[in-house]
């Protein structure tokens, strides 16, 4: 009986043409030492978005979308791009992937504000800093008199030192 590992050869072969095809084709960002099943579907509808970093394997059935439909997005995915994780980048490296979890959330800026991750930058030409803190409500400040109101919107709170 033969083996079907003597048929290797061809699934190697019709890999490398796939990954050719993705590549000369569609205009796919996809490194050449890139593994992956022949299962595995890429978005065609925005094809320049995908980027797959070298080294990485992408299993049987994966779909690696670079659209977001609903809102008529498209956008850049990144596969093994992003590099290792290691104890000097642990924390700036698991911030920005919990940004990209939580896409469209104001957990974000609270992150940013306790950790300093991801990095923000003030975009040119802008008014003041990024905001770090809400202003008192003028209901708060004709109620309270006692407090102190003299917060301003880059004040940083006790926890955000």
């Amino acid at each position: 009986m033969r083996s079907l590992n003597q048929l290797l050869w061809l699934q190697r072969l019709l890999v490398k043409l796939r990954w050719a095809y993705f590549v000369k084709f569609w205009g796919m960002d996809i490194h050449p030492s890139t593994v992956m099943s022949l299962s595995v579907r890429l978005d065609k509808t925005y094809p320049k978005g995908v980027h797959i970093g070298p080294h990485s394997y992408l299993a049987f059935d994966v779909a690696v979308l670079a659209h977001d439909m609903p809102r008529g997005l498209h956008c850049d995915t990144y596969i093994g791009a992003r590099g290792s994780l290691t104890s000097a980048n642990a924390l700036q490296r698991i911030m920005e992937e919990k940004k990209i979890a939580n896409y469209l959330s104001i957990e974000n800026y609270n992150d940013w504000r306790r950790t300093g991750f991801p990095v923000l930058t003030k975009v040119p030409n802008a008014l003041s800093d990024i905001p770090r803190r809400m202003l008192y409500p003028q209901n708060e400040i004709l109620s309270n008199p006692q407090a102190v109101h003299s917060a301003k919107l880059t004040d940083r709170l006790w926890w955000d030192q």
